[in-house]
């Protein structure tokens, strides 16, 4: 049997995310030693979106990670991870929802691209309101 065959396949309720742990595990490790350590890795999570892959990742010494959106950010979060990046410049409502995040996790280093004055300072203003530190 083929290691991606189910033996439980008419149990399996459709649509379902199937995650074969110990090939994610070896995926890992083998980022891990092409990268030369864990500390070399900064890991992008909008092609996993699972928290449980982050935990995977953080047992595994990964500790940095790129995120897309802020929904991925908070995931980062709630999995555990204390090192991330938003990976685009965040305006309008995205800007509050990051700063919920920075109050909700004040022990998690959080950064966001930003592009331009504007946005900086609207970010800048509204962290400033709420008494936080700035996430770039």
């Amino acid at each position: 049997m083929n290691w991606y065959h189910l033996s439980n396949e008419s149990q399996i309720d459709s649509p379902s995310l199937l995650v074969y742990k110990d090939r994610v595990a070896a995926n890992i490790e083998q980022m891990i030693d092409l990268a030369g350590g864990p500390d070399w890795l900064f890991v992008h999570v909008k092609t996993n979106k699972t928290p449980e892959i982050v935990q995977l990742m953080l047992q595994a010494g990964i500790s940095k990670f790129k995120c897309a959106t802020v929904a991925e950010a908070e995931m980062v979060c709630n999995a555990g991870g204390k090192f991330l990046l938003i990976a685009h410049q965040l305006v309008g409502p995205k800007i509050e929802r990051l700063l919920k995040l920075r109050q909700k996790y004040p022990d998690v280093h959080i950064s966001s691209l930003i592009d331009n004055v504007e946005t900086a300072q609207q970010t800048n203003d509204l962290f400033a309101q709420y008494h936080q530190r700035r996430c770039f």
